[in-house]
Formats: C-alpha cells, structure tokens, sequence
C-alpha cells in the first residue's frame, strides 16, 4: 500500500475547488475526481483535508470475552473450537471459527498438540494438513 497524498498538495487541491469545480481542480492537480471530492468533503466536515491513519492493529473482535472465554476453558479444558464457537454465538456474540482459533492463539489459549481444537471434526482435515505439510516442505 502506498503513502497517502501529501497534506500540501490537498490543501491546495481543496483551494482551487473552492473557485472552481472539484473536477476541473482534480485534472489541474491530476489526481482521481473521487479523491478531489472525498478531498473537499472532508474539509467541509472536520476543517482539514488530512488523510486519515494507516494501518495499525485491530483489537480482537473476542477480547471483551476473554474472562469469560479463560473461565470457559478452565471449566471445560477439553472444549473444542466448534463448542465454544456455537457457545459464543449462544451468548449473541457473532463470530467466525477462525476468530475464535486466532483469537486462542493469539492469546496463548490453544492447544499445543499440533492442531487446533477439534481441527480433526472438520469435512477438509486430511486435505488441509497434507496440504499444510505440503507447503512446509517447499520453503
């Protein structure tokens, strides 16, 4: 991904759009119409045609959960990523799997035998680790 536009270049693209069209500023600066417009738009609202922050890490989707999930799994340590999935979605709390295993990696809840709770119940198993190992071997 690239850097944003510079904040000079903006500020001067959303000048001329004020004595003239945001279109006809857009081909004089030549940048995108959507980026003139979202441009002046922004200055309108907020005052700044800044950019607004890249990047940066989202927090997990589970991590208001997490008493309750490390309690869950000292009551049930044998529980596995599909249970406490239909758990969570019981508790109305709208999850995928993979949130719910990256999110008990991530937080050093995961089993260490190799895989994942209850990757072996999955229709693809076989086919995922073969193909799992398969890519381990050509790095």
């Amino acid at each position: 991904m690239g850097a944003p536009i510079s904040l000079d270049l903006r500020e001067r693209l959303v000048a001329a759009a004020s004595g003239m069209s945001r279109r006809a500023a857009a081909e004089h600066y030549q940048v995108s119409e959507s980026s003139a417009i979202r441009w002046t738009a922004r200055a309108a609202q907020i005052g700044s045609p800044a950019a607004l922050p890249m990047g940066g890490k989202k927090p997990f989707t589970l991590a208001d959960e997490a008493d309750w999930t490390r309690a869950r799994l000292a009551g049930k340590p044998d529980i596995t990523g599909r249970e406490l999935l239909a758990e969570l979605h019981e508790r109305k709390i709208d999850v995928s799997y993979y949130a719910v295993s990256h999110f008990l990696d991530r937080s050093g809840l995961a089993r260490h035998d190799g895989r994942y709770p209850a990757l072996h119940e999955h229709p693809n198993a076989q086919k995922t680790l073969r193909m799992a190992a398969n890519t381990s071997r050509r790095r």
